[in-house]
């Protein structure tokens, strides 16, 4: 018997961890597979008379996702630096996000409790004005919220 562990990528929920698993656990010779989504790896106890490290690969393949053979000091360096660059985008996201959901909660709410809206947005007249207001507000909003996808 030989245990193995593998880089996962392209899974973003249980439910892929999970299809991941039951992709390895169906092939003939793995008597242990246990997939941890947070940190994209997958260790399998496989008899390596019966099957190979390729093989795992490409039945993770196979279900959708990529896989290989883990190096253990490059990729916790590779992992480290993949998850900060990503701590950096979701901030950006963020600070975007609340820059322009402030004056869009203002804009929207802000009547209800007693803040002031200029002139030009109020009343029947200006309905059109007040709305695009609102919709270029939260655009951006709605562009970040998709390219993360």
């Amino acid at each position: 018997m030989a245990i193995k562990n593998f880089d996962v990528t392209g899974m973003t929920c249980s439910s892929c961890a999970a299809h991941v698993e039951r992709s390895v656990r169906n092939l003939q010779g793995v008597s242990d597979v246990s997939v941890n989504l947070l940190s994209n790896s997958m260790t399998v106890e496989f008899d390596d008379k019966i099957l190979d490290e390729q093989e795992i690969v490409e039945a993770v393949r196979s279900s959708g996702y990529d896989a290989r053979p883990a190096a253990e000091s490059q990729v916790r360096i590779a992992r480290s630096n993949d998850v900060q660059t990503e701590i950096i985008k979701i901030w950006k996201r963020l600070v975007v996000s609340i820059v322009f959901a402030a004056p869009l909660l203002y804009f929207a709410m802000g009547h209800m409790i007693g803040l002031p809206l200029p002139g030009f947005f109020r009343g029947h007249e200006n309905a059109l004005v007040y709305a695009f207001t609102q919709f270029l507000l939260v655009l951006p909003i709605i562009i970040i919220t998709i390219s993360t996808i």
